[in-house]
């Protein structure tokens, strides 16, 4: 196993996006959540430092989750749907019964879908929801 050496402990190594992942966690500890996307981050508070849902999105492709909304900064309307889109351009429509129907009608590359407020849990559905920015 490849391991990066410190002066005090060898760590093992991480895949790079994981590890811009956790030095970005790191470096913005503290600071006020301000970016519409976030990536989820295991054991810790998600990482909303994408502006661009397209951007989160090939991030969050790439270590396997889903891109979140982040509350804080896009607010979601009332709806009785099942589920939502939102873009970049944090335009939010909450206007689809199926996962399927959502997706299909979401811009491919700058948005995705998720579970509206009618149904949402706290946690995406990782094996349900799909990126608008990957052909799955």
């Amino acid at each position: 196993m490849n391991h990066l050496r410190g002066s005090t402990a060898s760590v093992p190594m991480l895949g790079w996006s994981r590890a811009v992942i956790v030095l970005a966690l790191m470096l913005l500890a503290g600071r006020a959540e301000a970016a519409p996307f976030c990536l989820p981050i295991a054991g810790a508070q998600p990482l909303c430092i994408y502006n661009d849902a397209g951007d989160c999105n090939r991030q969050a492709a790439a270590n396997r989750e889903s891109c979140l909304v982040n509350p804080a900064e896009i607010q979601l309307p009332p709806s009785p749907r099942a589920y939502c889109s939102v873009t970049s351009a944090t335009v939010v429509q909450c206007l689809y019964d199926s996962f399927d129907s959502c997706y299909a009608n979401t811009p491919q590359g700058t948005g995705f879908c998720f579970p509206s407020a009618a149904v949402h849990s706290g946690s995406p559905e990782p094996d349900r929801l799909k990126n608008a920015t990957t052909n799955q």
